[in-house]
């Protein structure tokens, strides 16, 4: 029976992590010895992207636009295709592509089946070349992007669900490029509607 005792005593911590009480449970504040955080595909740390105003906020982890704060590929400072549905949406030097997937495809060796991302249009500045993009603001819908060249700013608020893109730059022309060409369905200066 003492030996049972012994056994339900509380487990030891580190002794410079701290033990926060959380509920009936409790965290540390520090990862176990031995361990690494997250990491690029070539190991180099990663930390969040994010402009100076989002930073004191937490970041999800494990969002559709995850990739956009946390770089996965060290070559690629922009994101991953982000699928928030019906629209998909990749960050580029020049912008934002964003797609509307409608054939699906077998991919990863025939271990997938997705509706994958294809720029049908790019949204940006003229002359804009972001040398990465950032988190800038989100929300349990939406995210905004942000890119900077130093001569350029531009944020576009895209969500999951959302069938439209909200952008605003400063510094250059608003541009849109087109995969194919496109038909105007409304044109007043200021608001222009493609299909």
């Amino acid at each position: 029976m003492a030996v049972a005792a012994v056994g339900l005593g509380p487990a030891a911590s580190p002794a410079a992590a701290a033990t926060i009480p959380a509920g009936a449970g409790s965290y540390t504040d520090a990862r176990p010895a031995g361990t690494q955080g997250p990491t690029t595909n070539t190991g180099a740390p990663v930390t969040p992207k994010l402009t100076t105003a989002a930073r004191s906020k937490p970041v999800p982890t494990n969002d559709w636009w995850s990739s956009l704060a946390f770089q996965r590929y060290g070559d690629n400072p922009y994101s991953t295709p982000m699928y928030g549905h019906p629209l998909t949406y990749q960050a580029k030097a020049s912008g934002l592509e964003v797609g509307y997937p409608t054939t699906p495809a077998i991919v990863g060796d025939g271990r997938q089946y997705e509706y994958a991302h294809k720029a049908d249009l790019t949204v940006g500045l003229s002359g804009l070349n972001s040398p990465d993009t950032k988190a800038d603001a989100w929300s349990d819908w939406t995210v905004t992007p942000y890119w900077a060249d130093g001569s350029r700013t531009f944020r576009a608020t895209i969500g999951h669900g959302m069938p439209f893109v909200y952008a605003k730059g400063s510094g250059g022309d608003a541009r849109i490029t087109t995969a194919s060409a496109p038909t105007v369905f409304s044109d007043q200066g200021n608001v222009l509607g493609i299909t």
